[in-house]
């Protein structure tokens, strides 16, 4: 390998017109929008536990650094959903920002431009940068090893290098996923600082990551355990799951957030001119590559379905956490091959293209912004409807239980009492006497169980329907979030069991 030319002089001051203005303030107005609102979904609920008291668990993927961050935002802004998710909103903005300055260094202004615009209105970041999860802030982190990793590569400057150790070393504080990526840049990075002499520079760069590496070895050699210790699942599941959650970027980027998702007449046409347009960028970025191989070099994109499938195999037979977060990670690189596309077509094409796929995006956000539910309704408990329901319905007396959803106490209110059986600490709990001793309890028992979420919650919800179902004198059923058969039957084929009518049911047992 060639290593690539020092440029005379960097690039000029920073110049963004008014095209990447108007981005950041769109992105800015989207991020915000009724941002506390909505329920927390199940992973929100996990950072609540986490968050609780500063000796919080953290599992074995995602280390301190999000949590630790949380934690001193909520003595400061308090613990109200709307404080909770606003940490992820200056993480998120970076991220564009970070985006701008990657499109800005590998492509022309318009192009950088272009790539601003498609992140900033694409419904799958907004879904989890507005997330109270970890999501914003490692996307932005990866991004800026991303780009100090360019500057370095293109220059070799002594801050460039820092930047890059700095950024990387707050990756492995952050998210250890995307930092399986590291090595791959590092080495890359080395044989270009060894043939310019730059070695203390790579050096500078290699220490503070190394540094904690050490310092956190051994509970990262402890996550290694946990993780080869869970079951895997069949190979044929896994490959599945992880090629199904690794085109839900782009799926998401044509419909947005919907529980009717198969709506093959809005998702086709876009992904064609996503895909012409990929097409059209990989053969721009091969031709220029010497000025712009890092698009194609960058491992993100290179390695990510490569490190998903190991991931999968490895972790229990639902890794969707991981593999969001994976696609998060790509999706940026993606979104700049696409306006890299945009600028190599005839111009009337391009313009056709990119206005089918903004379109795309378009209605994903609106359908974001107006509906209920998130992209994945099962993970998402509509609390306040459901409390409504229940306190119109029940007596005083009665009590509702529900497993793993621990910020329910947020929306739950009136004469129903409601238990959580796994509390903030994320510890299973005993069940409550009104439950353990019905009927003789007297009172009515409202059971409210997901179809999706936790395995292990869903089990266990399965089995108390059961033994109350058996005690009840009579019981009733009520539907949430209802499914259309169409989306039964391609989500029964993708899991390889039946599914039911609804995303949520609320049983009511009576003596």
């Amino acid at each position: 390998m060639v290593a690539p030319p020092v440029p005379a002089k960097r690039a000029g001051v920073l110049k963004p017109n008014l095209a990447v203005v108007a981005a950041f303030f769109v992105f800015a107005l989207l991020l915000t929008w009724r941002l506390g609102e909505r329920e927390m979904w199940l992973d929100e609920t996990i950072t609540v536990g986490h968050t609780n008291t500063p000796e919080s668990v953290y599992d074995a993927f995602h280390p301190m650094g999000y949590y630790w961050l949380l934690y001193r935002w909520r003595q400061v802004f308090g613990g109200s959903d709307l404080a909770l998710r606003a940490l992820s909103v200056p993480w998120a903005l970076a991220s564009l920002l970070l985006v701008w300055l990657l499109g800005r260094a590998l492509l022309p202004p318009p192009q950088a431009a272009l790539a601003a615009w498609l992140y900033a209105l694409s419904p799958f970041v907004l879904l989890y940068a507005r997330a109270a999860r970890y999501f914003a802030l490692t996307g932005a982190v990866a991004l800026a090893v991303a780009y100090f990793a360019l500057l370095a590569w293109r220059e070799g400057k002594w801050w460039q290098y820092l930047g890059l150790g700095l950024a990387s070393a707050m990756l492995l504080w952050t998210n250890y996923v995307p930092s399986l990526f590291l090595p791959l840049v590092y080495g890359w990075l080395l044989v270009v600082a060894w043939r310019r002499r730059q070695r203390a520079g790579w050096l500078l760069a290699a220490a503070f990551p190394l540094a904690l590496a050490v310092r956190k070895a051994e509970w990262m050699l402890f996550s290694a355990r946990e993780v080869a210790g869970i079951s895997a699942p069949p190979l044929h599941t896994s490959a599945q799951i992880v090629l199904l959650k690794l085109l839900l970027p782009f799926y998401a980027a044509l419909v947005g957030e919907t529980t009717d998702f198969w709506r093959f007449q809005v998702v086709i046409p876009v992904a064609l001119a996503g895909l012409v347009l990929w097409g059209a960028g990989v053969v721009a970025v091969w031709r220029h590559r010497q000025s712009s191989r890092w698009l194609l070099l960058l491992p993100w994109p290179a390695t990510v379905l490569a490190v998903a499938f190991v991931l999968t195999a490895l972790a229990p037979a639902e890794p969707w956490p991981r593999a969001s977060s994976l696609s998060l990670f790509a999706l940026p690189f993606f979104l700049l091959t696409l306006a890299a596309g945009a600028g190599a077509l005839p111009r009337p094409a391009a313009v056709l293209l990119v206005a089918i796929f903004l379109l795309g995006q378009g209605y994903g956000v609106c359908n974001y912004l107006t509906r209920q539910q998130f992209l994945n309704p099962g993970y998402n408990v509509p609390w306040r409807q459901v409390n409504e329901f229940i306190q119109s319905r029940g007596k005083p007396g009665d009590i509702a239980v529900a497993w793993w959803d621990a910020p329910a106490g947020r929306y739950f209110t009136g004469p129903v009492r409601f238990v959580d059986l796994v509390d903030e600490t994320l510890t299973w709990q005993p069940l409550p006497p009104e439950v353990a001793n019905f009927p003789r309890s007297g009172a009515s028992v409202w059971v409210i169980a997901r179809e999706r979420g936790s395995h292990l919650a869903r089990s266990r919800t399965q089995r108390l329907l059961a033994e109350l179902g058996a005690k009840a004198g009579s019981r009733e059923v009520y539907r949430f979030l209802p499914l259309s058969p169409q989306e039964q039957y391609w989500r029964s084929r993708l899991g390889g069991q039946p599914v039911g009518d609804a995303h949520l049911r609320v049983y009511c047992f009576s003596p």
